[in-house]
């Protein structure tokens, strides 16, 4: 069980996922579940969900089918990725056919990001199927979740600059509310322009899993006070200005101090630069929240 997506942004792919890997009754643990392979022509990445054997064997299967062919073109390339999925199918996944739902495996639904020097496409995989998709895309045991939030955050429009951020939050609320999605975050940036690709390092995940707990806890007040028409006028303002102070504090995290000062001085009224007698500015507290 897990959670796996891909964003297709105006400037490359965003591909993400958790780690945790559940053994049903057993044990919770913390695997790699993104596989990157690189070659002279093209870059590779494979995710997604299903019985964790099987998609490593899939995937081991396909890099092996490319090596072998040695395609070059995008549509090559897609032959020989269709033909290792039907192969592998039919000889390992069908003849499950005859046990229980129970007791067969779960069939691998796969993101597929194939990377060039002048592009970026995005594939998915699952069964004998496989075709390129020009959307967002969200498999796993979070893809309810995970599609409701990606249609409310994402935007095709956005960069991989912004779009990472869109694939963290979501991660992240489907780690915290859906049963077999955990551990930590993978994202990796795959670049149109080039063929760089960069891992996101697990501290700044952690730093902004913070910033979203944080940003949760400051929208909420807001959020019920403007649908309540019992809220007076001079309260809901007294609520805004703390909200605006609150946004701009946990900004502040990612802003230049002088530049987040200078912001903080304008909403409280107090003059920049400071005189030598400073009042004192109310600033609210920005520690982490704890998850429920």
């Amino acid at each position: 069980m897990t959670i796996a997506a891909g964003f297709y942004c105006t400037d490359g792919l965003v591909l993400c996922s958790d780690t945790q890997e559940t053994i049903t009754g057993y044990a919770k643990v913390n695997t790699q579940k993104m596989t990157q392979i690189e070659t002279p022509l093209y870059n590779t990445v494979f995710t997604g969900s299903g019985d964790s054997g099987l998609i490593d064997m899939t995937v081991q299967l396909m890099d092996q089918a490319l090596a072998l062919k040695k395609p070059s073109a995008a549509w090559q390339i897609e032959d020989v990725l269709r033909e290792s999925l039907v192969d592998t199918f039919n000889r390992y996944i069908a003849p499950w056919s005859q046990f229980s739902a129970e007791e067969r495996p779960a069939t691998p639904d796969l993101l597929i990001g194939l990377q060039f020097l002048s592009g970026a496409l995005l594939y998915r995989a699952s069964g004998t199927t496989l075709r390129r998709v020009h959307e967002s895309q969200c498999v796993g045991t979070g893809i309810v979740l995970g599609n409701s939030l990606i249609a409310q955050l994402f935007n095709p429009s956005m960069g991989i600059g912004q779009g990472w951020l869109v694939a963290l939050y979501v991660l992240h609320q489907a780690k915290t509310w859906v049963d077999g999605c955990g551990g930590n975050t993978d994202i990796l940036l795959l670049s149109s322009r080039d063929k760089l690709i960069t891992r996101i390092p697990t501290t700044d995940v952690k730093d902004f899993e913070n910033h979203f707990d944080q940003f949760n806890s400051y929208v909420r007040p807001i959020f019920v006070a403007a649908a309540d028409r019992n809220v007076p006028h001079d309260k809901f303002e007294e609520l805004m200005k703390q909200f605006r102070l609150n946004m701009h504090t946990l900004r502040g995290k990612f802003m230049e101090y002088e530049e987040f000062l200078r912001r903080l001085c304008e909403i409280q009224g107090v003059p920049y630069p400071l005189p030598d007698v400073i009042p004192e500015l109310s600033i609210p507290d920005s520690s982490p929240v704890q998850k429920p």
